[in-house]
């Protein structure tokens, strides 16, 4: 159901960290569109995340402190404490990462099921040790589709070895910076011990797994298979992957706020995406 129209236009204000990132500017398309259709103005904020974390003092944030604001909606991880101290008396949604405060909901994707499709798809082309090259807890994003590597991996009754499940900081996996060295040889030691292939939880991840793995003699797929959760950020576009339409993720998160905002009674709610699977070159049969 479409949310209402709002009279006056409500300010709404969009606080993203990596303008950088494409995945942000697909959130902003929709968001803009939700937007144009609902007579809502948008406030862009942008900061780095030492940026972020002084907006705690409100002295620090006069983008946000304006008492026309009338709604918020949070792009990337902002700090928890941040988040939960602007979400006071208005609403708020995250997109993607869990929300801190109950007063913010959540336009997110469905992480089990894309995970589970990408699992399918490898173990349907023969494939029995399939690590995963990615692992972090700190982003909840991360955290869920590692959950959900590991729930299949029991429900089929494959092997795990904690060394093929390679960590990779939260710096690394958002922004692409951050050492990646150690991550990476150790991937490179598992495939030749054995992994046929590997699942990513993001396109960054992706990227430099399969640069490291060509440079060093595996063939991409012929040899390994990758598969990535979100290729947005990757330069190669015809990864096997999960589909993630972010335009759609942004409009999402600008309608909830804006019938938040014209019915004050409508609690916080949460809005997952179905997931779609796009067999692209990056996977093969076990040879």
């Amino acid at each position: 159901m479409a949310a209402p129209a709002i009279t006056p236009s409500p300010i709404i204000a969009v606080c993203a960290l990596d303008l950088g990132n494409p995945i942000v500017a697909l959130f902003l398309d929709g968001i803009l569109d939700g937007a144009r259709s609902l007579g809502c103005r948008v406030n862009l904020v942008t900061a780095s995340l030492a940026e972020a974390q002084t907006f705690s003092d409100p002295a620090r944030r006069p983008p946000l402190s304006s008492p026309d604001l009338a709604g918020l909606i949070f792009i990337h991880r902002w700090p928890p404490a941040v988040m939960s101290d602007l979400a006071v008396g208005r609403p708020c949604v995250s997109l993607v990462h869990e929300p801190v405060h109950p007063n913010i909901g959540l336009v997110t994707m469905d992480n089990a099921s894309g995970v589970h499709l990408l699992m399918e798809h490898l173990h349907a082309l023969g494939h029995r040790r399939i690590g995963y090259f990615g692992k972090n807890t700190e982003l909840t994003w991360a955290k869920e589709r590692y959950t959900a590597y590991m729930e299949y991996l029991d429900e089929r009754e494959l092997r795990h070895d904690v060394r093929c499940a390679i960590p990779v900081s939260t710096l690394a996996l958002q922004t692409g910076q951050d050492r990646w060295e150690g991550a990476l040889d150790q991937a490179l030691t598992r495939s030749r011990s054995g992994y046929t292939a590997w699942i990513c939880p993001a396109g960054r991840a992706a990227d430099r797994l399969r640069t490291h793995l060509i440079s060093h003699g595996l063939d991409v797929p012929r040899v390994v298979s990758l598969v990535v959760f979100d290729a947005i950020a990757a330069s190669d576009s015809d990864f096997t992957r999960i589909d993630i339409r972010h335009r759609d993720l942004g409009l999402l998160a600008l309608r909830q706020v804006a019938e938040r905002i014209a019915n004050p009674a409508i609690k916080a709610s949460i809005t997952v995406v179905p997931s779609a699977l796009h067999p692209g070159r990056t996977s093969a049969a076990k040879a």
